[in-house]
């Protein structure tokens, strides 16, 4: 398995709208939204490949003034998936020449104890336990967006300093504004620790 990450340009995007993304995440934003949103490059896209094959894809957000990738709707194509991949790809954030510039990865992962569906539950659970296994700390903050309640998780890179908490709440409220715009007064911080 020679997996890599590569950042994909609008015409390797579009089919996966098309024909991945609704599929993977059913609740998820329309794919018009986030396609509206890489077009006006808030968002890129990348894709986690073995060899030539695109084997996965996750969207995220970096800037200067956060200094982590932010990492949205990443997954690995429904055939390929409990083959490594996942974990191979989470793995290669931190070496990855396309995330030499960030400190650290942060991202959204379901909040179970807001579940009530058994099903959904168990799968939140198990996503927190991935993000945990490949050293990705629960950060004790807490978003609702959507409706939706998320536990914070993130992993900073070896080597780079760890922001206290006060100060990584506040980056994230910064990050969570300026991704939302005028739609991150629906968006809910808090911290929990």
């Amino acid at each position: 398995m020679a997996v890599d990450i590569r950042k994909l340009d609008d015409d390797e995007i579009l089919p996966i709208l098309v024909n991945e993304y609704k599929q993977d995440f059913p609740e998820g934003k329309s794919a018009e939204s986030l396609m509206k949103i890489v077009m006006l490059n808030q968002y890129d896209v990348w894709g986690i490949f073995d060899g030539e094959k695109r084997v996965g894809y996750f969207f995220g957000f970096v800037n200067n003034n956060f200094p982590f990738l932010f990492f949205d709707y990443f997954a690995i194509q429904s055939k390929l998936r409990n083959k490594g991949y996942g974990a191979k790809a989470l793995d290669l954030l931190e070496t990855s020449p396309c995330f030499e510039h960030v400190d650290g990865f942060v991202g959204e992962s379901l909040d179970p104890s807001f579940l009530k569906d058994q099903e959904e539950r168990r799968m939140a659970i198990r996503k927190l336990a991935f993000y945990d296994k490949h050293g990705f700390i629960d950060t004790g903050i807490r978003v609702v967006l959507r409706g939706k309640h998320y536990v914070i998780v993130r992993k900073v890179k070896q080597g780079k300093a760890l922001a206290g908490p006060e100060i990584f709440f506040k980056d994230l409220k910064s990050f969570y504004k300026q991704a939302y715009g005028k739609q991150s007064k629906n968006i809910k911080l808090s911290m929990i620790k």
